[in-house]
């Protein structure tokens, strides 16, 4: 039987992004296979297993170790697959600024042995020194602590109690995933929340406690090997340790190892690993430097002993001392862990009381909308077995142990405004290239059920345009592209614009740079505006514009021809046009001709290579010399 080749299609590089960012980099690519009723055993292999992972998987396997993704299936469903596949780079992988270049090599042998390989799909990720995005988290701390020994709810109060939950906050930070408490991880998921799995450690003085913390360590990693894919998702980060420093000081070394072992299995999927510890435990010891995210708690009410510290200045007390934190650890997230105040207890000048509490909720919510802090509530419910600061008894719940709210639920449930995260500046391209300039930027909207209002504002509208405006719309007069949905739908939108510079837009030796301004508006009010995202773009190498035509730099006005034509602005369409070209040869000969005196001609033999883009993919094309051929009689 005669088998005909399998053709890899549509891939292309380099795909550039930043350590932030995400990349889906065989969109449209297709495997054709000819031979029909074959069966595709298709593999992508990464250049460094080290460099980023594969996600997405759409039925087939990464194995995270060697880099590979492995599918199986007729060529039309792993042609699926490879599409929605998505490239999640190493976070700070090296120095910010540097780059680190990633092939992607597509491997496909069907079952009459056929087989082809492609390698053209490159990804350049620039390291930034921004944190990673996490989204917003307005979450509250829920269950027992282990050291307690305290009672674990059942599943039907788990159930009953996430339901509360979801109506303050969108996640929900557990102290432990043993005794039980993994149920509460699936059921926070099930009720529209994020959740934040934890393991708890005592302290290793005797082998029980080495037992029990190596138990914790385990169950935290069973878990999230064992979640689906589709569930994992719902955890922006896990936690080690829970104020394990705060009860062991000496025991940072202990304490790093145990995280070390979650970073090991949380990295290939994906998830950072933190640490709930106190904020002065951060600043006074280098555990921000084993960790991927700052997770203090912060307690005003604990420095009530100092004499300052009231219900009225708590919220702005406890700015200040988060405001320390992002300053001392600027490439990190800080996540307040812990953060509230009682309704019973006195410490000081901080008296806690329902009014007081309320109070403190009040001002704090307010100072987290306005300045984008991630933070969880303590606590969910009044316990009993969360006394371990002592002067405050058992009232910090934002509801009673029976469930019932305090006055400070409303409060609490304030909507905050919209983020735009991950936005980059200073991007580089040639005035040639066509860019996707948000990709990896995410709106976030902590208000559930919110429709967005997005708007993306060129600097100036004659620099270019956008192209693949998925639901949205683009006004070239004004440069505004629209579009509505909820935050995740523009989030997808925004992500895929690709965005075309004008033709001529800078001269060859010049550069500009061109200013995007993201604005959202919900429904609920709420707006975010971000003027971050920048492109500055350099000329074309070794050609002028002159007229509706190109010029060869340094060469008296030589034009750039095509079998003999002059190649002219448009004349391949609004998305193609050459990015550079270089000389290759000259040669000099003498000759005398009938009728003439002696005379030299200098005969300038040009071989052009042009590069041409085409809706951000690259193709390479090779000039004759006949057409650009140039006499000068001296």
């Amino acid at each position: 039987m005669t088998t005909s080749p399998i053709r890899i299609i549509n891939t292309f590089g380099p795909q550039r992004i930043t350590d932030i960012g995400t990349q889906t980099p065989f969109s449209n690519v297709t495997i054709n296979d000819p031979n029909a009723g074959e069966t595709e055993a298709l593999t992508v292999t990464l250049s460094n297993a080290a460099n980023g992972i594969l996600s997405n998987l759409g039925g087939g396997t990464y194995d995270p170790v060697t880099g590979v993704y492995t599918i199986t299936g007729t060529a039309s469903a792993v042609s699926s697959a490879l599409d929605g596949l998505i490239f999640t780079p190493t976070y700070h992988q090296s120095a910010a600024g540097s780059t680190v270049t990633t092939t992607l090599t597509i491997s496909d042998t069907d079952t009459a042995n056929v087989t082809a390989t492609d390698s053209n799909t490159i990804i350049i990720t620039t390291e930034t020194n921004s944190p990673k995005p996490i989204g917003v988290i307005r979450g509250v701390d829920y269950g027992p602590s282990p050291a307690a020994g305290g009672v674990y709810p059942s599943s039907s109060q788990i159930d009953a109690d996430m339901a509360t939950i979801a109506t303050i906050g969108n996640t929900v930070r557990l102290y432990t995933v043993s005794n039980g408490m993994s149920y509460a991880v699936t059921s926070a998921i099930a009720h529209g929340l994020q959740v934040i799995p934890s393991a708890y450690l005592l302290n290793p003085n005797t082998q029980a406690n080495i037992d029990a913390n190596n138990a914790e360590i385990n169950n935290l990693i069973s878990l999230l090997q064992n979640l689906p894919a589709s569930e994992r998702a719902s955890i922006p980060f896990v936690d080690v340790g829970s104020d394990f420093l705060t009860n062991n000081p000496t025991q940072l070394s202990y304490l790093k190892t145990e995280i070390g072992l979650v970073q090991a299995a949380a990295k290939p999927l994906g998830l950072m690993v933190a640490s709930s510890e106190s904020a002065n435990t951060y600043l006074n010891t280098n555990l921000g430097s084993a960790v991927d995210l700052i997770f203090p708690t912060i307690s005003p009410f604990a420095d009530g002993s100092s004499g300052v510290v009231t219900a009225n200045n708590a919220a702005a007390f406890a700015f200040l001392q988060y405001e320390q934190l992002v300053q001392t650890f600027p490439t990190q997230n800080v996540v307040i862990s812990a953060i509230g105040w009682p309704s019973s207890g006195t410490n000081g000048s901080a008296v806690g009381s329902v009014a007081n509490e309320e109070l403190f909720w009040s001002n704090f919510v307010e100072l987290a909308n306005q300045n984008h802090i991630n933070y969880f509530g303590f606590e969910a419910f009044d316990s009993s077995a969360n006394t371990s600061t002592g002067f405050s008894g058992a009232n910090w719940g934002l509801y009673t142990s029976s469930g019932a709210p305090k006055g400070v639920v409303k409060s609490f449930s304030s909507a905050p405004p919209p983020q735009i995260v991950g936005t980059v500046s200073g991007q580089q391209a040639n005035v040639a290239q066509s860019v996707t300039p948000f990709s990896g930027v995410s709106v976030v909207d902590p208000n559930n059920g919110q429709t967005e209002t997005l708007t993306i504002t060129v600097s100036s509208p004659t620099a270019g345009g956008f192209g693949t405006l998925g639901p949205g719309t683009y006004n070239a007069a004004t440069g505004v592209y629209s579009v509505t949905g909820s935050a995740s739908t523009v989030t997808t939108a925004i992500d895929g614009l690709v965005f075309t510079p004008a033709l001529g837009l800078s001269s060859p030796s010049g550069s500009i740079i061109v200013t995007f301004t993201i604005a959202d508006a919900d429904t609920a009010g709420a707006t975010a505006i971000d003027s971050n995202t920048t492109v500055t773009y350099s000329g074309v190498p070794g050609l002028n514009l002159v007229g509706n035509e190109y010029a060869f730099a340094g060469s008296n006005g030589t034009i750039l021809k095509l079998s003999g034509s002059p190649v002219t602005v448009g004349e391949f369409g609004t998305t193609i046009s050459p990015v550079a070209a270089v000389k290759s040869a000259i040669r000099l000969r003498s000759l005398l001709e009938p009728g003439w005196r002696p005379i030299h001609r200098l005969e300038y033999r040009w071989q052009w290579q042009l590069h041409w883009r085409r809706d951000g993919d690259s193709f390479r094309r090779q000039l004759c010399a006949g057409g650009c051929r140039t006499h000068l009689r001296l």
